[in-house]
């Protein structure tokens, strides 16, 4: 394991413990807050097929906001792990709870079976999941990659934005060449990067 390896291993078990310790009701609150301020973002109003994922763990919920786009009539995609890589296939999911399965790792993820497979590159709003972010809007993922080599598919106008709570930013983290970092970073009480 190389320098840099290490060091995005020591952040990721940091602040995951610091968020697996955010009350319940405390994460819903500041969640609904973040959610709040995604749906209002020029970014959000102007696409019409937006790219989410379906949180898990002590995330930032994004139920809230994954069936808002959904009830305002956009075009909701969301990520399935393909088997044996490290690639997503995006689905056009319309109903959370019919369109949706228990998939890779635990995560809810689309059923091939009842939606319609959708190329990443429609998507003009990409959410992001991530443990740690820099305020010059670098992420450190759960270390798979999965999003580092998935969003290199996607259109060069999409906007990425990563979803986290005010204390997953950090000034700098360490980053790879390979890493992919989002145009901006949404938490409850700041905005980095070009949100407006």
């Amino acid at each position: 394991m190389n320098l840099i390896a290490y060091k995005k291993k020591i952040f990721r078990k940091r602040v995951i413990k610091i968020r697996n310790k955010l009350p319940l009701a405390n994460r819903r609150r500041l969640s609904r807050v973040i959610m709040k301020k995604i749906i209002t973002s020029r970014p959000f109003v102007s696409a019409s097929c937006i790219a989410g994922y379906i949180s898990t763990g002590s995330e930032v919920d994004t139920e809230i906001l994954l069936k808002y786009i959904i009830e305002s009539g956009k075009i909701l995609i969301l990520p399935r792990v393909s088997a044996g890589s490290r690639q997503l296939l995006f689905y056009r999911v319309e109903n959370l709870c019919l369109d949706t399965v228990e998939g890779y790792r635990g995560i809810i993820e689309p059923v091939p079976e009842k939606c319609s497979l959708v190329p990443l590159s429609n998507a003009r709003m990409i959410l992001v999941p991530g443990v740690v972010f820099s305020e010059s809007c670098d992420r450190i993922g759960y270390g798979g990659g999965f999003y580092d080599v998935n969003l290199k598919k996607s259109h060069p106008c999409a906007h990425k934005i990563g979803v986290g709570f005010d204390f997953q930013i950090h000034p700098n983290i360490p980053a790879s060449p390979q890493d992919h970092s989002v145009n901006a970073v949404i938490t409850e009480r700041c905005s980095y990067g070009s949100v407006v």
